[in-house]
């Protein structure tokens, strides 16, 4: 079974804090989407090919313009090994890839990569929530550390009060291989305390599903989707690395 490093780019709390900061300046006010439209290129998108084929054949991922159509090019970047290339971190080819309208990039080197996206107008979302797309490119060694020799380390990660249900991540990732598991708490730390999850209204209320995607390279891939109590999607993480 594939195990995803264990990485913190982040381990100093000023450093974690300005992240933190940029990210919840960098989200907006979301605007349901044409379900017509959505509805059509889901058509267009999901024509029993696995995600692979598509790309393999030469034709061009789309501009998403439904939440599953997010989720299909994700689904491709994390089979094909998109996420591995510096290229793949344009400002263009990311609003193409993720139908977004604005980038703010936070670090861009050789060795780390940390852009936020904003401007997802097609994906419906609840009581007027905020969200945001994070995009990392990393080059971490053994030690754990930044280094020019490293391997790459990269990810998606999407903060959302999202209109998306199991019934559409099964629609694209399928249910072969699926892992689904309790959210857990995270433990009251000195002088901080958490509370406790909502009650749960929805059979996935409060759950988190996992897959580990198959993939055509040297690499790993894996995706993890969390579910709010209401059984709404509330993040997704998307993982791909270099195999040591």
């Amino acid at each position: 079974m594939a195990r995803t490093p264990n990485i913190s780019l982040f381990k100093s709390p000023l450093l974690a804090g300005l992240v933190l900061s940029l990210m919840n300046a960098c989200t907006e006010e979301i605007r349901p989407g044409s379900a017509d439209q959505g509805e059509a290129m889901q058509g267009h998108i999901f024509d029993g090919r696995p995600a692979s084929a598509a790309y393999a054949s030469g034709q061009p991922l789309l501009k998403p313009t439904s939440g599953r159509h997010l989720l299909f090019n994700m689904k491709v970047a994390l089979q094909q090994g998109l996420l591995l290339p510096a290229a793949f971190y344009t400002e263009a080819n990311l609003a193409q890839f993720f139908g977004t309208s604005r980038a703010h990039t936070l670090l861009m080197s050789d060795i780390n990569i940390l852009i936020m996206l904003r401007g997802l107008s097609y994906v419906p979302v609840r009581d007027d929530a905020l969200s945001s797309i994070s995009v990392t490119r990393s080059l971490i060694n053994s030690e754990n550390h930044l280094s020019a020799n490293g391997k790459i380390y990269a990810g998606i990660g999407v903060l959302c009060s999202c209109q998306l249900r199991i019934e559409d991540i099964e629609a694209v990732f399928g249910k072969i291989g699926m892992s689904v598991a309790e959210e857990r708490v995270v433990a009251d730390a000195p002088g901080h305390s958490f509370p406790a999850l909502p009650h749960a209204t929805d059979p996935m209320g409060n759950k988190r599903v996992g897959f580990e995607i198959a993939t055509f390279g040297a690499y790993l891939s894996t995706l993890s989707v969390s579910f709010d109590p209401d059984g709404n999607v509330k993040e997704i993480d998307a993982k791909q690395w270099e195999q040591p």
